[in-house]
């Protein structure tokens, strides 16, 4: 599925059973933007960003991350939490020798 058709796709959930046209026009965009954009036309980057605005739709330029390296990145980040909470509950159980702070 390319670029273009996941947006599209992302696009129809959004509006749900909306009317297409009442949806653009309330977010301020001409009446047949949406609709457009769902019958086929590539949309300009710029028509992509306000229809995202628009439905509140999450919209990134960058890399993309494969599900298996995402998957391997939320492991590695979950045990790096984890170690600092060790490090932190071993700071917090030694005894001090300072005063209470007021």
């Amino acid at each position: 599925m390319t670029t273009v058709e996941r947006f599209r796709e992302a696009v129809r959930k959004a509006i749900g059973d909306r009317p297409v046209a009442n949806v653009a026009e309330d977010a301020g965009l001409p009446r047949d933007a949406i609709r457009y954009v769902l019958l086929g036309r590539d949309p300009r980057l710029s028509r992509v960003a306000e229809i995202a605005e628009a439905l509140d739709l999450h919209f990134t330029i960058g890399q993309t991350i494969d599900p298996a390296s995402a998957q391997g990145l939320r492991r590695q980040v979950q045990k790096e939490l984890e170690d600092t909470q060790q490090r932190i509950d071993a700071i917090l159980s030694q005894p001090s020798n300072r005063e209470p702070l007021a």
